[in-house]
């Protein structure tokens, strides 16, 4: 018997509308619990189906996946924010910008187009992960394979190496169920929202030691803004094998495909001191030059992760993970105003990007006692490889006509291929290995924790441009090699069970930048 479940808390101007199977008909619906995380997704019945009951706080008793170690949230001294299913689904976070904004304290976005974030002051860039591992740089993520976001805050270089002091972002994804569990969920809302997520998930073997889960997605919307859309579709299989209670593997994939009409446009200029006098909705790009190429990400995902536990004290975690992406952006903007006329100079910005991205990592965690003193440790290795191209054209267009903001006439001129005039040519490449180590330390009856650690890295990072051709662009590349040691020292003061008081000193790798290699502002806007 099928169960029809609308979901508890609607975001204003939405409606979601959810089939459930197994059927709940005879249960009461859970408690709301705005407490913790009960536990692992697949390991704990009172997650409820689906996992998607997991409370809107943490479990402070648990470890986050974005420390890679086993110390609970509370005693660690990263400042970690977790972002929960429970509260994806209760306030309709459909997209990674409203989860993180509308969720975590002290973030904003720096770079409207794409999932780029402000955390503490410092522009993360594309510091995303995905379970552990750097992702490139992307735009509109959803949030329907999601169980959790967690955003840790403050310096976390011993961790992961070159990251920015800011912190990061780390997306844990959806894991089978070994219960079985199906979904179908249907979304609507203001300016054409219409969005289809399915979850399907249990066992495919009759001992339960192999399962799976799949999530997929059909998204579409207009805008507020006249010509503004977005569609986005995204499928993301997993299978766990478990032949023994001691090991576990979970094999992953995600296709997505984006296409988005200038979801970050231009505006509206202002005139004096406040925004030119015209409709909110108004649009100074050019719509057929942008619904004729419009902005396109397909992403392409396959990575692993397995765990073995050698006793009930220490554990060995391998993960891997391949991204490959193909993307188009496609911009019109405003290169001059004459405020008294209102007539427009107008500018175009189109970029074809690739880029490839391998990472993997290896931990090491234990536990062992000296004395009055209880040692929690981790030993890793990371190794990230990745490399960008873009070509491109910014400039002027010969049959792009200046527009008056206040009475626009637009081109009428389809723009589907413009590759013969490129004068953007970028590449850029990083790699970098690091092995890390700590040593979290409890004594004084559990009142004092301190951590010891250290990272060293080996980085490498090169890049070239040209305003001709790819082919000069790769004569010209430079690179530049450094090495660091990253130390970490924490101290955090537990009083009560309930109440610690932590405190850290960082130190961090710096980017290694070629100081040979100049590239240009078309190539910094096109390195996004």
């Amino acid at each position: 018997m099928k169960c029809s479940v609308l979901t508890r808390c609607a975001s204003a101007g939405a409606l979601s509308f959810t089939l459930v199977y197994p059927a709940l008909a005879q249960e009461a619906l859970p408690t709301i619990d705005i407490g913790s995380e009960s536990g692992r997704a697949g390991a704990a019945p009172e997650l409820g189906p689906g996992g998607r009951f997991t409370g809107y706080a943490a479990d402070f008793k648990k470890p986050a996946a974005s420390a890679k170690s086993d110390i609970p949230l509370l005693q660690t001294p990263f400042n970690i924010q977790k972002v929960s299913r429970e509260t994806l689904d209760d306030r309709q976070a459909i997209n990674l910008k409203d989860a993180v904004l509308d969720n975590v304290s002290g973030v904003s976005v720096s770079y409207q187009q794409l999932d780029r974030f402000v955390v503490r002051g410092f522009d993360l860039n594309h510091e995303i992960y995905r379970n552990g591992l750097r992702t490139p740089w992307a735009a509109g993520r959803d949030t329907a394979n999601l169980q959790s976001i967690e955003v840790l805050k403050g310096p976390a270089a011993m961790l992961y190496g070159r990251v920015e002091p800011g912190g990061l972002v780390n997306l844990v994804t959806k894991r089978p169920l070994f219960e079985p569990y199906y979904s179908i969920q249907e979304q609507t809302g203001s300016f054409g929202l219409t969005r289809t997520t399915v979850d399907a998930t249990g066992p495919l073997t009759s001992d339960k030691s192999l399962a799976y889960r799949v999530n997929g997605v059909y998204a579409r919307s207009d805008s507020f803004r006249d010509f503004v859309t977005s569609r986005n579709i995204l499928i993301a299989p997993v299978v766990t094998w478990r032949p023994i209670e001691q090991f576990r593997l979970n094999v992953e994939a995600e296709l997505r495909d984006s296409v988005f009409a200038d979801v970050g446009d231009i505006g509206i200029p202002a005139v004096g001191k406040t925004p030119a006098d015209v409709p909110v909705g108004r649009y100074l790009g050019d719509p057929t030059i942008v619904l004729g190429r419009p902005n396109r990400q397909k992403t392409a995902f396959a990575g692993y992760d397995w765990t073995y536990d050698i006793d009930a004290d220490w554990s060995v975690t391998n993960r891997f993970g391949y991204n490959f992406e193909m993307a188009r952006r496609t911009s019109v903007y405003i290169a001059a105003l004459d405020e008294a006329t209102g007539i427009a100079q107008r500018s175009a910005y189109l970029m074809d990007r690739s880029t490839n991205n391998v990472t993997t990592n290896l931990d090491v965690k234990g536990a062992f006692t000296t004395g009055f003193l209880k040692h929690r440790v981790l030993l890793g290795f990371d190794y990230l490889n990745a490399e960008l191209r873009d070509s491109g054209y910014d400039g002027g267009l010969p049959f792009l006509a200046p527009i008056n903001i206040y009475a626009p006439v637009y081109s009428g001129l389809r723009l589907s291929s413009f590759g013969s005039d490129y004068n953007v040519f970028l590449r850029r490449k990083e790699s970098w290995k690091g092995l890390y180590g700590q040593d979290f330390i409890s004594f004084a009856d559990d009142r004092l924790h301190v951590l010891l650690g250290g990272r060293y890295d080996w980085s490498n990072y090169g890049s070239s441009y040209s305003s001709n051709s790819m082919f000069e662009a790769d004569a010209n590349f430079r690179s530049a090699s450094d090495k660091a040691f990253s130390p970490t020292v924490g101290v955090v003061v537990q009083p009560q069970p309930w109440l610690t008081v932590p405190s850290r000193i960082v130190l961090k790798l710096a980017d290694a930048a070629p100081r040979q290699s100049r590239i240009s502002d078309q190539a910094a806007r096109s390195m996004g």
